[in-house]
């Protein structure tokens, strides 16, 4: 996971928010989707945010955003970009946790043998 924070825009004092996921699948199945949870920062500017999904999970979770999986073998990117006031860095609030997980296509946690495998769960820094 990579993040961003660009110039702000001097009309608007936004500046733009990237995140960006790489997820890779070692397989031996696809990963129908990929769930993202806690990815809300401001106002949606841009990357997969349009092709987002959020449909209620099984259990009730409300995911930030479903998209579909990589491939057995395959890496894929995701990229989310939001754009938050200016004057926020380093004084933002604290980095956030959110999660990254394989769920089936019925949006269910993926079933496994080792479920520790098929979800991660990292600090987005704000600034």
């Amino acid at each position: 996971m990579k993040t961003t924070l660009g110039p702000a825009n001097p009309d608007t004092t936004l500046r733009p928010f990237t995140m960006t996921f790489t997820v890779s699948n070692a397989g031996p199945h696809d990963a129908d989707r990929i769930a993202f949870f806690n990815l809300e920062v401001d106002e949606h500017a841009g990357g997969d945010w349009s092709k987002c999904d959020t449909s209620v999970g099984t259990r009730g979770e409300i995911p930030s955003c479903l998209l579909a999986g990589p491939r057995a073998g395959q890496t894929r990117t995701y990229t989310f970009v939001s754009n938050v006031p200016d004057g926020q860095r380093g004084a933002g609030p604290p980095p956030w946790i959110t999660e990254v997980a394989h769920w089936d296509a019925q949006n269910r946690d993926w079933p496994d043998v080792a479920p520790q495998d098929n979800s991660v769960r990292t600090a987005i820094p704000y600034n």
